[in-house]
């Protein structure tokens, strides 16, 4: 069987479209191929590629086998947690880091591990 028909009866059998990243999962083989068999099924009207509900675009057949219907586009949307912005995370980070730091130090001198300079 060749990759073209494992990537039809893939989607034909899942009934669900699947992003670039599940096909190749699935079928053991590298994204970059299932990218280019996807753009091949779809300049053929073989596939149809969509948006997805998380925003990557995922592959689904173009009609169902069964009813020669066309199926809907996308699942429905997904709700997805916004993630906080990568400054927001690296504040907390660094803020984490500094308290960190500076309970280190309180141990350290209530122990007197570093008495100070003599006079």
């Amino acid at each position: 069987m060749t990759r073209r028909e494992q990537v039809i009866q893939l989607l034909t059998a899942a009934g669900l479209a699947l992003d670039d990243d599940d096909i190749a999962g699935r079928l053991s083989i590298s994204r970059h191929d299932v990218n280019q068999l996807r753009r091949t099924l779809d300049a053929e009207g073989v596939t149809l590629r969509a948006e997805g509900p998380v925003g990557k675009y995922v592959n689904q057949m173009a009609q169902d086998p069964v009813t020669g219907n066309a199926p809907p586009v996308c699942a429905p949307p997904v709700t997805v947690r916004p993630r906080a912005k990568r400054s927001d995370r690296a504040r907390r980070n660094i803020e984490a880091l500094v308290d960190q730091f500076n309970d280190s130090i309180v141990a350290f001198e209530v122990n007197a591990a570093f008495p100070g300079p003599r006079l």
